[in-house]
């Protein structure tokens, strides 16, 4: 396979996951909307908590900060997220150059520097 299509499936990929992400969020609200409506308790609906924009960023960031060589498995756990939204957060940080990948593993950029 040549790189030029690995590539641009990467992104088709990474593009309909992100309006699949968007998608998940407009049905949870509304659910909950729906749920208002028949006095349903929302305390019965499981949904992930929403964070103000940038927040699971630098949480994602503190994490990798915190453990360097740690997997986007173990991101995606310590911080509860699905792995699908980590896979996409760490494709951008690598592009802005906040994170380093080495071997499926992650590192903040200064000590990716160091291990090099």
């Amino acid at each position: 396979m040549d790189d030029g299509f690995v590539g641009t499936l990467r992104g088709d990929i990474e593009r309909r996951l992100s309006e699949l992400e968007a998608a998940r969020a407009e049905a949870e609200r509304l659910q909950r909307a729906l749920d208002a409506l028949d006095g349903a308790p929302q305390a019965a609906r499981a949904s992930v908590d929403r964070v103000p924009r940038g927040t699971r960023s630098a949480q994602l960031l503190r994490v990798v900060a915190d453990r360097p060589g740690i997997t986007q498995r173990e991101v995606a756990d310590a911080v509860g997220v699905p792995g699908a939204a980590v896979y996409a957060w760490v494709r951008r940080a690598v592009l802005k150059g906040q994170i380093e990948k080495q071997e499926r593993r992650l590192y903040p950029v200064e000590h990716a520097e160091m291990a090099a």
